[in-house]
Parts: C-alpha cells; structure tokens; sequence
C-alpha cells in the first residue's frame, strides 16, 4: 500500500477542518460570539527558514526551549479571527515543518485571560494535522537529533 503525503492545500484544509470542528464545540457567551460566516486570513505563505548556522547555535536544551519561546519572529502564517487563534510555522533545513498554535483564552468575564500553545511536527509522513501534535519535551528532543545531523 502506497501512502499518501497532503500537499500543502490538502494540509490547510485539514487545519480548517479542525478550527470548524472547534467552532462547533465552543459555548457562546457575552465576551465570544461566534459569527455565521467562517473568516480566515493567510499572512505569510512563506515560512520561517531556519538556516544550518541557526541549528547549530542551539547548543543546548535551554537554547532549544529559547527558540520555541520565540515562535513569534516566524510570522503568523495562518489565523483565524473568531476563536483569535494563530498559526507560526518554521521551516528546518531538511524540509520538516515546525508549527506553533497560539490561541487566547476567554473568560466568561475578563476578554483575554491567556495565551496557550500547542506544537505540532510536520515530517510529511503524516496523513492529517492533528496527527502531527508533539509536545514541548518531544520538541526539544527533536531540534537535539536533527543537530547531529549537521
């Protein structure tokens, strides 16, 4: 059996399908109201191109954790404006993609109480998005072996 890589547009449609998905799930309250129509924004179809030299300055885990910290530098390459979530993604030199999502956090009193991350890998071996989800340490872990490499 042959597997199937998502190109890119296959990709994005299946990260729609999980922001719908979310839409449907969410209560409506005073602070959120979800709107009828479905809004999303591409902001920069290039991603982050993370250079060998870049690699090779992470020389440690608190370098690597530092480097995820700062997600934001990459650009927001996808958001959705309804549930204010982002999307940042950072290329690595032997093509995976690395993408952070960003979401704010409502309460039913206070706007914004929070911003929660999740990372996901993109290896291209995957058949949806939500397969792709990893975890910081997993993150670490990777940005760690994908060094020797180079």
């Amino acid at each position: 059996m042959e597997k199937k890589f998502m190109t890119e547009q296959e990709k994005i449609e299946n990260l729609l399908n999980v922001i719908q998905n979310l839409h449907r799930t969410m209560r409506k309250d005073e602070n959120f109201e979800l709107a009828a129509g479905f809004k999303q924004q591409y902001l920069d179809p290039e991603p982050y191109k993370l250079t060998v030299e870049e690699l090779k300055e992470l020389r440690n885990n608190d370098f690597r954790k530092e480097f995820l910290k700062d997600y934001q530098k990459w650009g927001i390459w996808f958001e959705e404006s309804h549930i204010k979530e982002r999307f940042y993604r950072c290329q690595m030199p032997n093509g995976d993609m690395l993408i952070i999502s960003e979401e704010h956090q409502y309460g039913r009193k206070k706007p914004i109480f929070g911003v929660s991350t999740t990372l996901y890998l993109d290896t291209r071996d995957h058949t949806t998005f939500s397969s792709c989800r990893i975890s910081d340490f997993g993150a670490v872990e990777y940005l760690k072996e994908l060094k020797k490499l180079y």
